[in-house]
């Protein structure tokens, strides 16, 4: 009897047991550790972080920066290696160069970390590049930012990054300062004029800016095409998260509007990748700065190429996050670090999902087809971009007509970024009508073959070149390839009343396309130029890029003359000749204008109020007044130690005045010290928490 009873005993106590199993592994299932069984822990990083850019290079992740504990940056960066299932180490940011809220971008084995935001959350804004060298572990600079109008530095951070063909292009994001979002810039860089020649190489500022200006928006390049997706407004002045969707098309220059996102996000700038011709985005911060776990993918070929978003709720994540990493290598979707739902809460923890792959194995072309109406005799180069949908590949262009010819990246290597290829049209041959071609590029040498693209030239040559002539000039800007004013006969050209010195000459001639113009400039300085496609240049220029021609003063004379073919051969037309001087007025005056008394500032009575003082553990009320208007003022909060516990930005009104909260109730007990910092000068006070 007794042997029952304790075996019977055994028997409850295993089903005890079994239920109380059962009970952990729900509980745990609704806590979210392992809520979604499509994510499988891995590896935990070295490091902890959160905003954190990241980069794939042959298949390992390296990821920099980042805050790790809010608000100050972690310095080191850290290499993830999904094959070994390790993180590693590397070299962290150079002394003084900490940076978070950078552009990134991957160029060669090379990782460009451009302007952003230095010393800690608080900024400044800054202008820095430097570069890490992935083969040899360590940093470099980089060409600071420059705006090219006014050749001084350009803080510009929160933006976008990318690279096109072999042109970093950066834009967007907040300049000059933290809640000053932007459309003025959209910088590019030539990467191999500038390692070629790094102090005479330059940020230019000639492509069209984002149509909306906004921050923390994700960027991405795929299918020729730069796409701005997300963001957000004002940032530390009373942000708003964005659902707008934009692409930019490098060979038209321009920008597009796309299907909305399903939800605003941001800070998902890193958690967005492509992939088999689809664009990810992973978590991010929505509205009212909550953390998602939403997984948004972009179909950018559907709705007749306005695209169109799905929720990829196979990938929901296993927790909410913001300033998540995230990307594919191989079969697998790999996110670490990030914040998990508040700001200070940052993480170490990496996840992997399996994807099913269907990897698009294609050439393809930005343009499509170019149509264009030339003079017989004439030649014109046509741009393109060469890009493949995934991985590199060698390949040959090819053309169909005796009148188009490669002349630029006949045969290389494809990238996603891109390639820049150039087909000239030469009419020489060619009678009056219309004609027809086509470019196509095949692939190459061992391997998987890629499918192959092609794209298209209509053409239309009018009458001969007789009768061509010389009808103008136009004065050009060279920091910004505009039109500044014709320039006629007998001008006085005063370089006070310039928007620049860096000057250019073009010569407008009927036809708008001849084959050749020969321009002779004699006088203070003298040149003989001869242009054969358009725009004719007198100083030269490359792909509409005007070289600078700095005058000195004096008297000139400029004539231009057509010519039916190229280098000036063929039969001339009617040249143009002009006469012209130029001065400076401020040489003049700076010799006569007497020095100004300075004055001397008066003191600001700034005022600074914090209440409740003392706090039982609620929120701080900061009222500022007697600051400047409409001036961004840093709020800073630090503990008996120094350390900072938490910071903001507010923008003053017209009366100088700004409101703002500070949380209090994840700080222990104890004094701390409430800091306002802006161009009219500081205040501070003391206040307990109780």
């Amino acid at each position: 009897m007794k042997q029952i009873y304790l075996s019977g005993l055994l028997r409850m106590r295993q089903v005890v047991a079994f239920c109380l199993s059962l009970l952990v592994f729900v509980s745990l299932v609704f806590q979210g550790n392992i809520s979604y069984a499509q994510w499988t822990r891995k590896a935990d990083a070295l490091k902890k972080r959160s905003e954190c850019p990241s980069i794939m290079y042959k298949n390992k992740i390296y990821v920099f920066g980042g805050f790790g504990e809010y608000p100050n940056f972690e310095l080191a960066a850290e290499m993830y290696d999904p094959a070994t299932n390790k993180w590693t180490l590397r070299a962290p940011f150079p002394s003084g160069k900490k940076v978070s809220h950078q552009g990134i971008v991957l160029v060669d084995d090379k990782i460009w970390h451009i302007g952003g935001r230095s010393v800690d959350v608080n900024g400044p804004v800054t202008s820095q590049v430097i570069i890490y060298d992935i083969t040899n572990n360590k940093w470099i600079n980089g060409p600071q930012l420059i705006d090219p109008a006014t050749g001084k530095a350009l803080p510009l951070g929160g933006g976008g990054a990318a690279l096109i063909g072999r042109t970093i292009h950066v834009f967007g994001g907040f300049s000059p300062s933290i809640c000053v979002d932007q459309t003025k810039y959209h910088l590019t860089l030539d990467v191999d004029k500038w390692k070629a020649n790094p102090s005479g190489t330059k940020w230019e500022n000639k492509s069209a800016p984002m149509p909306l200006a906004r921050n923390h928006f994700s960027t991405v390049v795929l299918g020729g095409k730069i796409y701005a997706i997300g963001g957000q407004v004002k940032h530390d002045c009373g942000a708003t998260e964005l659902n707008y969707v934009h692409a930019y098309d490098p060979v038209n220059n321009s920008w597009t509007r796309l299907s909305n996102l399903p939800a605003p996000r941001s800070h998902n700038e890193m958690g967005t990748f492509a992939v088999d011709e689809k664009i990810y985005t992973i978590g991010g911060q929505g509205p009212s700065n909550v953390a998602q776990k939403t997984v948004f993918v972009f179909n950018p070929d559907a709705n007749s190429g306005s695209g169109s978003w799905s929720n990829a709720t196979q990938y929901t994540l296993p927790n909410n996050y913001f300033g998540i990493s995230g990307k594919v290598v191989g079969n697998k979707i790999i996110i670490s670090h990030g914040a998990q739902k508040s700001v200070s809460n940052e993480r170490r923890e990496t996840y992997t999902a399996s994807i099913t792959r269907n990897i698009p194995y294609k050439f393809g072309f930005t343009a499509k087809c170019f149509t264009k109406s030339v003079s017989a005799g004439s030649k014109l180069v046509l741009k393109n971009l060469l890009y493949t949908l995934e991985g590199n590949k060698t390949y040959s262009l090819t053309s169909n007509a005796a009148w188009l010819t490669i002349t630029k990246n006949a045969s290389g290597t494809a990238v996603p970024t891109g390639v820049n290829v150039e087909a000239t049209i030469n009419t020489s041959s060619l009678a009056k009508g219309s004609y027809s071609a086509t470019v196509t590029a095949k692939s190459t040498g061992s391997g998987t073959t890629y499918s192959s693209a092609s794209f298209c030239v209509n053409i239309t040559v009018g009458s001969s070149t007789t009768g061509q002539r010389v009808v103008s000039f136009t004065l050009i800007n060279a920091d910004s390839d505009k039109d500044i004013q014709t320039l006629n006969n007998n001008a006085t050209l005063d370089l006070a009343k310039l928007p620049t010195k860096n000057l250019n000459i073009r010569v407008n001639t009927s036809p708008s396309m001849v084959g050749s113009v020969k321009a002779v400039l004699s006088g203070v300085q003298s040149l003989t130029k001869t242009e054969s496609s358009a725009p004719y240049a007198v100083f030269g220029e490359t792909n509409y890029d005007y070289n600078a021609w700095v005058p000195k003063l004096g008297s000139y004379s400029l004539k231009a003359t057509p010519y039916s073919g190229a280098s000036a051969s063929g039969t001339a037309g009617t040249a143009l000749s002009i006469s012209f001087k130029v001065v400076n007025s401020a040489a003049r005056l700076a010799s006569v204008v007497a020095p100004q008394e300075t004055k001397i500032a008066q003191p600001v009575d700034l005022k600074l109020q914090v209440y409740p003082n003392p706090s039982a553990g609620n929120d701080l009320q900061v009222v500022l007044e007697n600051f400047a208007d409409k001036e961004l003022v840093s709020v800073v909060l630090y503990d008996g130690l120094g350390r900072v516990a938490h910071t903001k930005t507010v923008e003053t009104d017209a009366a100088g005045k700004g409101t703002l909260v500070l949380p209090v109730t994840h700080l222990t007990k104890g004094f701390y010290i409430v800091k306002a910092q802006g161009k009219s000068g500081s205040k501070q006070t003391k206040v307990l928490v109780d």
